[in-house]
């Protein structure tokens, strides 16, 4: 029976977690969102139907605190005005006083505590009688391991992000080798330089590097074998916030555009380029500025909004974005639904 019931359990997990991306973004959404009409302010839901009527002069999202106060809302609570009064209202449009320090959110727990230092072994370089480098894991002065990279390279660095990898140059030229398989690189040494292009991977994931012929730059990649994303040709390359897979490239001649990967290969943003790409801090979202104008794109490239905001701010983790439309300000949520009327 308790094998019955974990089969039933590891289904229903697999199946939460293959809900697309979109549906997770509406899920996210805040329930009740400021709407606008004209001048008027009330809240409505994912739907815009009207669930507070428009009888504030301004309004901010649940949970948001207003840039003039230093007292932030419970989440449960959202800024309104009405004339020159402000209050504190709950989701059935009750209002309340704004009590100075009344913040009643949970702080957290500290990050991390002190401890004593680290005294395990660490990678080091080594040069053999020939002038040739490779690396050993050693502890303090004594090498406490067998060679783990035999001397047969102009240059090797370590990478502090990555203990299972270096950086090597043979011919003047870098790549990657593996410090666990002899002669195995994960990038080929044939580039003029090479950058790691994530902070934390983790075990079987795909391994991104930038990589640099000349004064241009490319993709490559590790799975199962070394790969080329895309060969040199754009003056930067960035990654563009914590999806594996989505990079912000720079053209020579000017403009940004987004390039999507996944395991069907990858594609570069339709619409662009772009005069800038900024990442969205949650929902894998990104804003895109054209003609001087504000959109937003997923991270496969699709558009979420036209380019028509004169501004914009950042999605809350609600799911519920600030943006200035003919001079007036509103509100958008994860699927780009826009709260707002003139």
């Amino acid at each position: 029976m308790k094998t019955v019931y974990s089969r039933v359990l590891c289904f229903f997990i697999c199946i939460v977690s293959f809900v697309p991306v979109k549906a997770q973004r509406e899920g996210w959404s805040a329930d009740l969102i400021p709407c606008r009409k004209g001048v008027k302010w009330g809240f409505a839901d994912n739907k815009k139907k009207l669930i507070i009527p428009l009888k504030f002069d301004d309004a901010m999202p649940f949970g948001e605190q207003p840039p003039h106060l230093d007292v932030r809302p419970r989440a449960e609570h959202a800024w309104v005005r009405i004339g020159k009064k402000e209050y504190w209202m709950d989701a059935k449009g009750r209002l309340l006083k704004i009590v100075p320090n009344d913040n009643m959110e949970d702080p957290g727990l500290v990050a991390g505590m002190l401890g004593e230092e680290d005294d395990a072994a660490v990678l080091r370089p080594y040069t053999a009688a020939g002038g040739l480098k490779g690396v050993v894991r050693r502890k303090g002065r004594v090498v406490v391991t067998d060679t783990l990279l035999k001397a047969a390279f102009e240059d090797v660095e370590i990478m502090p992000d990555d203990m299972e990898n270096v950086r090597v140059k043979m011919k003047g030229k870098w790549g990657v080798a593996s410090l666990e398989q002899e002669e195995f690189y994960l990038v080929q040494p044939v580039y003029d330089e090479v950058q790691r292009l994530k902070k934390k991977q983790y075990e079987g994931s795909m391994r991104f590097y930038k990589v640099r012929k000349g004064n241009q730059w490319g993709i490559a990649y590790y799975l199962r074998e070394a790969k080329v994303l895309v060969e040199p040709q754009y003056k930067s390359i960035q990654l563009a916030g914590s999806s594996d897979g989505a990079f912000r490239v720079e053209h020579e001649e000017g403009g940004f555009d987004l390039i999507a990967h996944s395991i069907y290969g990858y594609k570069i943003t339709k619409q662009g380029p772009y005069e800038e790409i900024e990442t969205q801090p949650v929902l894998g979202l990104f804003a895109v500025k054209k003609n001087g104008r504000w959109g937003f794109i997923d991270g496969e490239g699709n558009t979420l909004t036209p380019c028509i905001f004169e501004n914009k701010k950042q999605f809350s983790r609600e799911g519920v974005c600030e943006v200035t439309y003919k001079g007036r300000k509103g509100y958008i949520n994860s699927v780009g639904t826009e709260f707002f009327e003139d």
